[in-house]
């Protein structure tokens, strides 16, 4: 539910759009305790303000959604590979003609992380880093990473496809050109992918008790100066302090096709235009000295990403907000949206109750 009321990115996206865009109707309990029904014919606007901005205005208690009958045939396809650092920019620059002007087909996903893998030792890290594609008991993995990678930290590729693997096979053509170190193949249904990326709820990624910053940033497409510099930090901020080992940088490249099929001024919503969505998961235990030292690192990250993005805008989805962006930032730069957004969060939310997370100004 708190997914689809900041816009809601996933898998399936090529095909219907963000979970936002599955809300038929909501039930609300808002500030003054009122409990009504927002929907296309009944509270239109704050419909219309909580598919994108909707931990802003009361707490939702109901949400009629739309479902999607499950193909007769629920086959995922997917490769995952390793790289060493010296691939990088060969690497993106190959993303970069996947997903070229979010041409990337509905049925097809990638994602890329940077991590530590030779640390993968739970008694120096704590945890295993997201994004780990290989079973800890298996001795051969565990061998062959270390010995690539005691220096520098890796990336991870994964490609994910719904079908079969000859299919799949056509897509992943160039990014077995580029030499990974390994690479693993293998299909699955649809609610095992979670566990496949590493990020289902036993994963590390989803352990409770951690401190989580992250620092998100929308973009078109990739600059491989840009991807190198974050790189070069990430690697000296993980080897400086390694208790921040059990972190990555991710980026995910998800099919746009479903999310740029709405229209834009529909939902609050502000960024469907944007093919990619980056972040830091900077993942540690409880540290008062590392936290600041975390932001400086995640904020002069992403602002080489948004200096090598071309854009005088910098584009921040809402879900992953560290909290310092400002109300444009997360919620969109027209003026219109600014206003209306403003408007509605006086009239539901006057006294500022549902300000803890992301908040829209009043003023």
């Amino acid at each position: 539910m708190g997914l689809a009321l900041g816009g809601g990115h996933g898998l399936l996206e090529g095909h219907y759009g963000l979970a936002a865009d599955q809300i038929i109707s909501a039930r609300i309990v808002l500030a003054n305790g009122t409990l009504v029904t927002a929907s296309a014919t009944s509270n239109i606007d704050l419909y219309w303000a909580i598919k994108g901005a909707g931990h802003n205005f009361g707490v939702v208690t109901l949400l009629q959604y739309k479902i999607y009958d499950v193909p007769a045939t629920d086959l995922w396809t997917y490769e995952s590979f390793i790289y060493t650092q010296d691939k990088l920019e060969a690497l993106y620059t190959a993303i970069n003609t996947l997903t070229a002007n979010g041409t990337q087909p509905a049925g097809l996903m990638n994602f890329s992380a940077y991590t530590r893998m030779a640390a993968i030792d739970p008694v120096n890290v704590g945890l295993a880093p997201p994004f780990f594609p290989f079973p800890k008991s298996n001795a051969y993995m565990q061998t062959a990473l270390t010995s690539y990678l005691q220096l520098q930290p890796v990336i991870i590729f994964f490609i994910f496809f719904q079908g079969t693997a000859a299919q799949e096979a056509v897509h992943a053509v160039p990014f077995h050109a580029l030499g990974p170190v390994i690479v693993q193949a293998g299909n699955c249904t649809y609610p095992e992918l979670p566990t496949i990326l590493g990020i289902g709820v036993s994963d590390a990624v989803c352990a409770h008790g951690l401190t989580w910053q992250r620092f998100p940033i929308s973009l078109q497409s990739y600059s491989t100066t840009a991807q190198r510099d974050v790189f070069t930090a990430f690697s000296v901020l993980t080897e400086t302090y390694p208790a921040l080992n059990g972190s990555s940088y991710i980026f995910e490249g998800y099919s746009v096709a479903g999310v740029k099929a709405v229209p834009d001024a529909s939902t609050a919503y502000p960024y469907r235009q944007d093919n990619l969505l980056v972040s830091p998961f900077m993942s540690y235990a409880p540290n008062a000295t590392l936290d600041p030292i975390v932001a400086a690192f995640g904020n002069a990250t992403r602002a080489i990403l948004h200096r090598y993005s071309g854009s005088l805008e910098l584009h921040a989805y809402v879900n992953y907000a560290h909290g310092d962006e400002t109300l444009q930032q997360l919620y969109g730069y027209d003026p219109w949206r600014q206003t209306k957004l403003q408007a509605l969060k006086k009239l539901y939310d006057p006294m500022g109750y549902f300000d803890f997370y992301a908040p829209i100004s009043r003023s």
